[in-house]
């Protein structure tokens, strides 16, 4: 990974920790950290708050080293001004019933990193295979992609994200928009090259302009 990418990832999950702690899921106590006394477990789910009314939107993240879960916060975040945004990750989506987990009828953001040799983060594999044995319908839904990947892997690059697209595509699915991708090695950040995709794609599938700066 690149030293801009590692170091923006390890800034936003202090950020992300810190937050933590305010909104109480991580207590400290005499210097200790603790977690809190529940057996619940963590929402799959992380509903921006938006006023009502606002046309939705779905980001959904596939990710290995949580860069591209954090750019998916940072765009839930960016985009819930305009829009009722929810984020979730994809290993949360249940592969027995994957069409209505997707919700067909609101369009998605999907974010998707590239681990190993071209192949899907972890995270992402259950769900994927789902779609492909048990070819579902996923007529009507309408998304954008956004793929991480490391150029200097050039027959592999983004290819997470591509095998995510083709996987949706051959159920039916109509990606709209531009493939969106962010180089490792490149000098941007990648919040600031997803902002920039997002902008557009945002607008072809919602009708919501965004300025994303």
């Amino acid at each position: 990974m690149a030293t801009t990418a590692l170091l923006w990832a390890v800034h936003h999950d202090f950020l992300r920790y810190m937050s933590r702690i305010e909104d109480g899921q991580v207590a400290v106590v005499d210097g200790a950290q603790q977690l809190p006394d529940t057996d619940a477990a963590a929402p799959t789910r992380n509903r921006r708050a938006s006023p009502e009314g606002l046309p939705k939107l779905s980001i959904v993240f596939g990710t290995e080293s949580g860069i591209a879960e954090l750019v998916a916060e940072e765009l839930g975040a960016a985009l819930s001004e305009h829009l009722d945004v929810t984020v979730r990750d994809i290993a949360s989506l249940d592969p027995q019933d994957p069409a209505s987990a997707l919700e067909l009828e609101v369009p998605h953001l999907m974010i998707c990193s590239t681990y190993g040799d071209g192949e899907l983060p972890v995270s992402a594999r259950p769900f994927c295979q789902a779609l492909r044995e048990q070819a579902p319908s996923l007529e009507g839904l309408r998304y954008a992609v956004f793929g991480l990947g490391d150029h200097s892997y050039h027959a592999t690059y983004s290819r997470g994200g591509e095998i995510l697209d083709e996987t949706q595509r051959a159920c039916g699915a109509q990606r709209v928009g531009e493939f969106g991708r962010h180089d490792a090695a490149a000098a941007i950040p990648p919040h600031d090259a997803a902002r920039a995709w997002a902008q557009g794609a945002v607008e072809e599938l919602t009708g919501v302009a965004q300025a994303l700066g």
